[in-house]
């Protein structure tokens, strides 16, 4: 199994009987689109929505949040009663997505119940090993620790609970010599 994230396009499950949605303002209108090309549109829909106000449409319940950690919130208090045949999906980059979808799986929502898709750059989150500082956004695979000063390689390793890749010495044999 590998440990880099392989998120798809997000798929909607219409089994469920609930549908929880998170997504970022970026990219509201992709799932507006999305939900508008089923054939059936789900019952009990609910938006958490990341950023800027955007209008809502249909009779959708969409909630507006101005950081993760209030979105988040709201969500474990969706979670706490939510029943079976909850489906869960989230849309936004990769950092985001994955730190909801945590929250998900602490409720026990497994892998069937949970569709995700990243809409972003290539930044990511990079965990440093020597100082367990996170470093975002990185886009190269040698960074300069934020935490620490040292220069960090980024595997390809991710942690789901950390939601980052791993960075690790680049230069411990010989410091400043990369070759």
């Amino acid at each position: 199994m590998r440990s880099v994230p392989q998120p798809t396009k997000l798929q909607f499950d219409l089994s469920g009987s609930q549908h929880l949605i998170c997504v970022t303002s970026e990219v509201i209108d992709v799932i507006y689109t999305r939900l508008e090309e089923l054939e059936h549109i789900p019952q009990n829909i609910q938006i958490l929505q990341l950023g800027e106000t955007v209008k809502a449409r249909k009779d959708w319940k969409i909630e507006q949040f101005n950081s993760v950690e209030n979105l988040q919130k709201k969500l474990r208090e969706i979670l706490e009663r939510a029943y079976i045949g909850t489906r869960f999906y989230a849309i936004g980059s990769a950092q985001f997505i994955y730190d909801v979808e945590n929250c998900a799986r602490s409720f026990g929502m497994s892998e069937e119940e949970i569709s995700l898709e990243v809409f972003d750059s290539k930044a990511r989150r990079v965990y440093c090993s020597t100082c367990h500082t996170i470093n975002y956004p990185v886009s190269t695979n040698l960074i300069t620790c934020s935490g620490c000063g040292i220069k960090l390689e980024i595997w390809e390793h991710f942690s789901r609970l950390k939601n980052a890749y791993l960075g690790v010495c680049a230069d411990a044999e010989n410091p400043g010599d990369l070759l």
